[in-house]
């Protein structure tokens, strides 16, 4: 194989294993007063999925304590069990204006519409507790600029540099722009497959072998 393929091979089963020397982080719960918090800050006029549950609804439940506890209860049943509302598996597909009154398809940009507690949960899920996980254990690369204390203009200048020493040093290298227009289809579900079964792999292994 080239020398680019085993260094991906080999670092995807050096990430496997670093991973698994994290150890059990705490486990996401919430509260009544979560709710409220996250609700009280919420713009109602925010549009959501087509089941008709509106963010108005949610801000209406956070004036009271017991209405906020029992859909955090139910918050707390989607994450320890995996099963969520069937209506959380609807999106609405929404085609906004790049630039007013111009309707070409190749200059909308498309974004998907979710159910209000859907957005909240990804929230927690990914933002408050994966992302965090990544900053306090090093997994998240310096060159991921979508993160605090960040600017556009940071991310541009060390894409800059990095093509200046691709060309300056004779080394092959591509740059590829994967926004709306590509999107999904061009992730590789190849590579993501092995990045997924080498942390399987690892779990699976310290099951058979916990010493």
């Amino acid at each position: 194989m080239d020398e680019g393929t085993a260094l991906l091979l080999s670092e995807i089963g050096k990430v496997g294993k670093e991973v698994q020397c994290i150890g059990p982080t705490a486990e996401v719960l919430v509260s009544g007063k979560d709710y409220q918090r996250y609700y009280s800050w919420i713009n109602e006029n925010t549009s959501s999925a087509f089941s008709g549950f509106h963010l108005g609804h949610h801000m209406s439940i956070a004036k009271s304590d017991e209405l906020s506890s029992l859909l955090a209860d139910q918050m707390n049943l989607i994450i320890s069990s995996g099963v969520c509302p069937s209506r959380w598996g609807v999106a609405l597909q929404v085609l906004l204006e790049k630039v007013a009154g111009v309707c070409l398809v190749s200059k909308l940009r498309s974004i998907q519409l979710y159910e209000g507690d859907y957005n909240w949960f990804n929230k927690l899920i990914f933002n408050d507790s994966a992302l965090s996980t990544l900053r306090s254990t090093g997994f998240l690369p310096e060159e991921h600029y979508s993160q605090k204390q960040s600017l556009a203009e940071d991310a541009c200048f060390d894409k800059v540099l990095t093509l200046d020493l691709s060309r300056q040093s004779r080394l092959p290298m591509a740059l590829v722009s994967i926004d709306a227009a590509q999107c999904y289809d061009r992730v590789n579900h190849l590579m993501m497959s092995l990045v997924w079964l080498a942390l399987i792999e690892q779990q699976e292994m310290k099951k058979s072998f916990p010493n």
